[in-house]
């Protein structure tokens, strides 16, 4: 037997640990910043009343950032941007608004690439400061893999992704903890497209798409 596996999530809750997030005002680990990330829709961060204010995370490696979804409590940025950087210091806008509606944001299409990600915020939309219940950020969806059996190996092939790495993984089981691996060998280009043949050496084995730095 021989599975693909998908797994799309969104990073702040799945790569990041409970000491980085960072505010305009707080260090690491602060219990009001955290509340961004936590997925409980009844806690919130919330900023100081006044401009600006930033809260950022560190998502414990790069990724290419795809979209964002803010969901704002009553107090929401008019003006803010969202940046991605590699260092926490030198920042790239990805998506700029001055006319933000609050609420719920679904900010898609974005690119750019990073390890840190934030909400950088000029104008707020009211006299208080700004809140978010929850603060999401998507990754770039991986590149379909294909498998096909040929005697005793299976044939893999993804397309290429421009400014991404990706790693074949394979792993016997999925029951947890999932043990997943690297495949050493280098895959064949061609035609704008990755193909790679691996024995089958186990009655299962499981394959995944990694997305590297």
């Amino acid at each position: 037997m021989l599975v693909l596996v998908g797994d799309v999530h969104f990073l702040a809750k799945h790569n990041t640990t409970w000491t980085t997030v960072y505010t305009t005002t707080n260090g690491p680990g602060s219990i009001n910043d955290l509340a961004a990330f936590d997925e409980n829709p009844t806690t919130r961060w919330s900023s100081a009343f006044s401009d600006p204010q930033w809260i950022q995370v560190d998502l414990g490696a790069t990724y290419n950032i795809s979209e964002v979804v803010l969901y704002w409590e009553t107090a929401y940025g008019k003006s803010y941007q969202i940046q991605v950087s590699s260092d926490a210091t030198n920042w790239n806008t990805i998506y700029s608004t001055t006319n933000g509606p609050g609420g719920t944001e679904y900010l898609t299409g974005l690119s750019g690439t990073g390890r840190y990600v934030r909400m950088y915020g000029t104008v707020r939309g009211t006299q208080w400061g700004y809140s978010l219940w929850e603060f999401q950020i998507f990754p770039a969806l991986s590149p379909e893999l294909s498998i096909a059996l040929s005697g005793t190996n299976v044939v893999l092939s993804w397309p290429v992704v421009s400014g991404n790495t990706w790693s074949l993984q394979t792993a016997p089981t999925l029951g947890l903890p999932v043990s997943w691996s690297n495949l050493t060998t280098a895959p064949f280009l061609l035609n704008s497209e990755y193909l790679l043949t691996n024995e089958v050496s186990a009655p299962a084995q499981f394959y995944r798409l990694e997305q590297g730095p």
